[in-house]
């Protein structure tokens, strides 16, 4: 067996209740599928079988995270990697992609989608419009304060809440990202100048 498939057998053995794996959107030669760690170890459909037959065995659901965003011409391939993992035992997976989540909708995947962090969630109405396009648990944004969390589940019934405890303080983190990599300009003080801005605006209202 391979790292991978021992690290997702000893996260069961040690009492994970779900699992999830990543799919890389590189051009292989076996259309390889992958965890999403920061190895980035590849794990092909063959062991993604075995993964997934062994956590159905324990009961532990595998989630597959389809959570960037697609070009036109990416969208059919993605959905064709979908099909292909419902069929290896894949119970659900993790979306950021609207044009993705409303094709998986339509073409009655019958895997569970779950919202993404990417999803950009702040506020109840998404929460209502992400239910209405047929998701069954949201991840929030982590900018959101704790307060903010219990209101807006609070507020939201009927669907499985998630929330993420890492935030690097980051505002252009999650769905926001990619904004400032190539930058000269730095994240913390751009950060703090918009504020200043914000705060200068608020007065003169």
């Amino acid at each position: 067996a391979s790292d991978v498939y021992k690290r997702q057998e000893a996260a069961i053995n040690y009492g994970a209740d779900e699992l999830y794996c990543g799919f890389s959107m590189e051009k292989r030669e076996d259309d390889e599928f992958s965890e999403l760690d920061r190895q980035a170890c590849h794990v092909g459909r063959k062991e993604l079988e075995k993964i997934c037959n062994l956590a159905n065995k324990r009961g532990c659901p595998v989630y597959l995270t389809f959570n960037t965003f697609y070009s036109e011409e990416q969208i059919p391939l993605v959905f064709s990697h979908i099909k292909r993992a419902e069929e290896l035992g894949v119970d659900g997976f993790i979306l950021s992609d609207l044009g993705l989540i409303s094709l998986l909708k339509n073409e009655g995947i019958r895997g569970k989608i779950i919202i993404s962090i990417l999803g950009t969630t702040f506020n109840s109405r998404t929460i209502k419009f992400y239910k209405e396009m047929g998701a069954k648990r949201i991840i929030l944004a982590s900018h959101l304060t704790i307060p903010e969390i219990i209101h807006i589940t609070h507020l939201s019934k009927e669907i499985e809440i998630e929330v993420m405890i890492l935030n690097y303080g980051c505002f252009y983190e999650d769905g926001f990202c990619t904004f400032l990599h190539h930058s000269s300009i730095s994240p913390d003080s751009l950060r703090s100048s918009l504020m200043l801005k914000g705060r200068k605006k608020a007065m003169t209202l």
